[in-house]
């Protein structure tokens, strides 16, 4: 039980410091951001350019 609690502190904290760091911020939007175009254009893929 100790053991997931501390991994959750450990996430909490992980994220907390991803959100309130300008710097990781900034560059998580980027990623989120290209990962979001990504799946839009597999999705485009998908419906728009098979085969017929």
């Amino acid at each position: 039980m100790a053991d997931s609690v501390v991994s959750i502190q450990y996430l909490k904290d992980f994220v907390n410091s991803q959100l309130y760091d300008e710097e990781k911020w900034a560059f998580n939007v980027i990623g989120l951001t290209a990962m979001s175009t990504n799946q839009i254009a597999r999705v485009c893929a998908l419906f728009f350019c098979r085969d017929r």
